[in-house]
């Protein structure tokens, strides 16, 4: 993200609010001076961690900074605009699982 304090707040809340509970959120702060970063940190959840970086000049570069991070076994994006819907995580996992079962 960068530059989107305005948004932010909102798109990680729509996250925590996922019924697929056991997630970790991984916010990439891609330079930014709006104060994108204090944003997110204010959205007060064990399972969100901010990183600052030097901006990466694109969103893939910061995205990869996020998955270097990542400790779980399925990986998703959210742009800093974004809304979930309560339910995706769990019919995407679902749907994921199903897939992997079946392959075996």
């Amino acid at each position: 993200m960068r530059n989107r304090a305005d948004v932010v707040g909102e798109a990680l809340t729509s996250v925590l609010r996922q019924s697929f509970t056991d997630l970790e959120v991984i916010v990439v702060d891609d330079g930014s001076t709006d104060g994108s970063a204090e944003a997110a940190r204010r959205v007060s959840d064990d399972r969100v961690r901010v990183l600052h970086c030097p901006a990466t000049g694109s969103a893939a570069g910061a995205r990869n900074v996020g998955i270097a991070e990542g400790r779980g076994r399925f990986l998703t994006f959210q742009d800093s605009d974004d809304w979930w819907h309560p339910d995706k995580l769990d019919l995407q996992i679902d749907r994921k699982s199903t897939r992997l079962n079946s392959s075996h």
